[in-house]
């Protein structure tokens, strides 16, 4: 199936693939990556696709799964066609035509690949990803979990042709001040002519009306250029009115549009200080959820319309604010969060991490910052994101974590200094050292749980023990607003 934009014209790859778990690593040596190599026994699946939805007794399964089908024609224009994974579970490897053209360690995040130069329009293309969710120390998510990791494709596989001068990065948040919106989209554009070319941004409304006048500004190849506006007469977005506008950036060539790249928005600002969050001037009270993205219908599968039904059930419950634990969720999430209102703090999975300071521990950290940066770069326009968070419950008596949570933070601001930036901390564990870096302080805690372990539980001490920590850390830090992010009670399915 194909969809255009007017300039772009996507494929989805959604069907027609063969699939074949790789039990004993010999899928190299076997040529499965060859367009040569017959698949037919292999069993026939769509994607989004998981080990264990399609063999059950593969639920713990920890080795390679291999994806094949043949791509038997390029829509559009072949002389720029992008591949676009959504997110994956495990390391992935990405073939075209027998050639291997990528590889990524980082879970949950979309890929982009290249493929200008390596199709044709008269002959089909052979795809084969390659994905292994064994363990890696080095990694993030890394051995130590606190959720599944079924392996497999998690999101959509699609193509996309577009011309071959085209926008290669595109960057757009939306702010206000009362009614007055103010946009800023940061662009850069691949060209394939030496001539500066023109990029325009336009805002509409969701019903199609222009808002305000349309910015006009020349660019050059490869440079990356700022293009701001100001929009009279907006409504701020809120939970209480989640009112979006849609930001459109053409590309021009002799006054022709020639690519065409589009962002949901809202109007809002963050800010933060000793008093607490706020959110258009006003101050926020945040009560919500943590929700991990698995469900019991699809695994960790996107689900929008699950995950509709469970944020409009929150949202009935007074809520307006949710922390997507512990990774990055599918963009349709966020897409849901701005439309209905929810707040959302956003993590890598930088978790549990401690151990020596060593070489394991500096590739966690990069792997931390390297996440974070294409995590950010995805969701910045997003009116929904409230926080980044860089890490949860990080063993913070050593020195070289502390020092490397810090580092995280400053990185994140570096990629977007608009939002508060945390890492997700056990209370107890937070000390004078721990979180000056910190523009939140985000605790989780479960007082209840630790008392039946010394069989000293009462309600009436679990109670108590809240304001008594929060109060302690006050005193630490005074100007840092404090988010409780865990807490909780053992419970068992429907009693």
């Amino acid at each position: 199936m194909s969809a255009s934009n007017g300039t772009r014209i996507t494929t989805e790859l959604s069907h027609d693939w063969r699939y074949q778990p790789d039990l004993y690593h010999d899928g190299i040596r076997e040529g499965y990556a060859s367009p040569e190599f017959n698949d037919h026994a292999w069993r026939q699946v769509s994607l989004p696709c998981l080990a264990d939805a399609v063999t059950p007794e593969l639920a713990s399964f920890r080795g390679g799964i291999w994806f094949r089908r043949t791509v038997s024609s390029i829509q559009g224009d072949p002389a720029c066609v992008q591949l676009h994974i959504g997110g994956v579970v495990g390391r992935s490897q990405v073939y075209w035509d027998g050639v291997l053209v990528h590889e990524d360690r980082d879970c949950f995040l979309p890929i982009t690949i290249d493929l200008s130069g390596r199709t044709a329009p008269d002959r089909p293309h052979c795809l084969v990803i390659h994905i292994d969710n064994t363990c890696h120390p080095e990694d993030i998510p890394g051995q130590r979990l606190g959720w599944d990791m079924p392996c497999g494709i998690i999101r959509s596989v699609q193509l996309v042709a577009m011309a071959t001068s085209h926008f290669e990065t595109v960057r757009v948040t939306g702010g206000c001040e009362g009614s007055r919106g103010t946009v800023c989209a940061e662009v850069a554009a691949t060209m394939s002519a030496h001539a500066p070319l023109q990029a325009e941004l336009t805002v509409r409304s969701l019903d199609g009306r222009v808002c305000g006048t349309p910015i006009c500004q020349v660019i050059s190849s490869g440079q990356p250029a700022r293009i701001e506006a100001t929009i009279p007469d907006i409504q701020p977005w809120s939970p209480e009115s989640p009112t979006l506008y849609e930001v459109q950036l053409h590309l021009l060539e002799n006054g022709q549009v020639i690519d065409t790249v589009s962002r949901r928005i809202g109007f809002r600002t963050i800010s933060w200080s000793k008093e607490g969050i706020f959110l258009n001037g006003n101050l926020i009270y945040l009560l919500g959820f943590n929700r991990h993205e698995d469900t019991h219908e699809s695994g960790m599968v996107e689900n929008p319309g699950r995950m509709r039904e469970d944020l409009r059930a929150m949202k009935a419950m007074g809520c307006n604010f949710i922390r997507l634990a512990h990774y990055p969720h599918a963009e349709s999430t966020l897409d849901l969060c701005d439309e209905l209102g929810m707040l959302v703090l956003e993590e890598v999975p930088v978790y549990w991490w401690g151990g020596a300071d060593d070489e394991t521990s500096r590739q966690i950290l990069e792997a931390g910052k390297r996440q974070l940066t294409r995590l950010i770069d995805r969701d910045r326009h997003h009116p929904s994101t409230l926080i980044w968070s860089v890490s949860n419950e990080t063993t913070e008596n050593l020195p070289h974590i502390i020092r490397g949570n810090a580092e995280l933070i400053r990185h994140a601001r570096t990629c977007d200094s608009t939002r508060p930036i945390t890492h997700v901390s056990t209370a107890t564990r937070i000390t004078a050292e721990t979180s000056v870096e910190d523009d939140v302080l985000c605790i989780n805690d479960y007082p209840g749980i630790e008392a039946v372990k010394r069989a000293k539980y009462s309600p009436q001490a679990a109670e108590a023990y809240w304001p008594t920590i929060i109060a302690a850390l006050r005193a630490l830090y005074p100007d840092t607003p404090i988010v409780v992010t865990e807490f909780g009670y053992p419970a068992f399915h429907g009693i």
